[in-house]
């Protein structure tokens, strides 16, 4: 057998061995990629209230308005003196300078103020959720009906949107170096009791 034919088997044994490996090693590295980056969903569902439309005993419609990232946080605790910048810059104005909750395990939580048994919050939880809870008076027409002014509605949920995506809150919940841009799961609740 000629010298350049056993060559060439070899070669291409060793070729196949790499491509093989590499084929293994590469469907490996997807999957540990797929695993570390994949969207878990379970921010959202994080802390000691799980979500829901609740109601009150009021005329005044409840609003909540709540974000999470889509992937769990490296971090299990939040500071709460970033927790406090944060509301105090992108809420000025709507809470009190001091929070009525504030826990590095569970997050940091204000109070706004009550109202015939209404009380805005919101909430930064230690796993990057925000919660953000208000209140929305209906409009009445000249026949006696209730109108929801839509724009109140929107309103909040155009707000921790903006706050969501602002520095002050990724100083909160700093991002890992090299990870994919942050997206968030919503979940957004309008109710009331009906009158009566």
């Amino acid at each position: 057998m000629p010298d350049s034919v056993i060559v060439t088997a070899a070669v291409s044994a060793a070729v196949a061995a790499v491509v093989s490996s590499l084929f293994k090693w590469g469907g490996q590295l997807a999957a540990t990629v797929r695993q570390r980056f994949a969207p878990d969903h379970r921010p959202i569902g994080a802390g000691e209230w799980q979500l829901f439309s609740s109601f009150t005993d009021t005329e005044r419609i409840r609003v909540l308005a709540v974000c999470a990232p889509t992937r769990s946080l490296r971090t299990h605790e939040v500071n709460p003196d970033a927790a406090v910048r944060f509301v105090r810059s992108q809420f000025p104005g709507q809470f009190p300078a001091e929070p009525s909750m504030s826990l590095p395990q569970s997050g940091v939580k204000f109070d706004g103020e009550t109202t015939d048994s209404c009380v805005p919050y919101i909430w930064v939880w230690a796993a990057g959720r925000i919660d953000y809870c208000t209140f929305v008076t209906p409009a009445t027409t000249s026949d006696g009906r209730l109108v929801l002014p839509i724009l109140d509605v929107v309103t909040p949920v155009v707000a921790l949107a903006r706050a969501a995506s602002s520095k002050s809150y990724r100083e909160v919940f700093p991002r890992r170096w090299l990870e994919l841009p942050r997206r968030l799961d919503w979940f957004i609740a309008v109710g009331s009791h009906p009158a009566g």
